[in-house]
């Protein structure tokens, strides 16, 4: 049973800037690895960060909006190769997270929810801004995208 002081659960308060939090190595890597930096963790619930969540609320609300948010949220923490798999960046070099390509691990599941999470932020930021409104009810169709991309141009 993990206890309060146990440095390998995750600060759902921490976002993850690039680094691990002191006290945070979970193990060491003893293979010559980066030790202190091997791990980062990442928040479930991230904090708002206005410059981040105003770039990601430009992306469109769709499934590829959500990857680029992904991207742009943690690409310099995670790439994926076909033939191998997820690597996670550790400070010092490309980690494979595991050895089944088709199945994801749990650091890049962890990203994607704290990424899903992170619209909220984005649509509070949206919402007090007052740069964009919601669409008129039983606007559909082409008469919704041309509303929307009305919208994305005031951003």
């Amino acid at each position: 049973m993990a206890s309060a002081h146990d440095d390998t659960s995750p600060d759902p308060a921490w976002e993850g800037s690039g680094s691990a939090p002191v006290g945070a190595s979970g193990h060491d890597d003893h293979e010559g690895g980066a030790g202190e930096q091997s791990r980062k963790i990442i928040a479930l619930r991230p904090l708002a960060d206005d410059a981040l969540d105003r770039a990601c609320a430009r992306f469109p609300m769709t499934d590829l909006g959500n990857a680029e948010r992904f991207v742009h949220r943690h690409g310099q923490d995670f790439r994926f190769c076909a033939e191998l798999g997820w690597f996670r960046w550790d400070g010092r070099r490309w980690l494979l997270l595991g050895e089944e390509p088709k199945q994801l691990p749990p650091e890049v599941m962890q990203a994607l929810f704290s990424t899903m999470r992170a619209i909220k932020n984005e649509a509070k930021l949206v919402r007090d801004s007052g740069e964009r409104t919601d669409p008129p009810p039983g606007l559909a169709g082409e008469a919704l995208e041309a509303f929307e991309r009305e919208q994305a141009a005031k951003m």
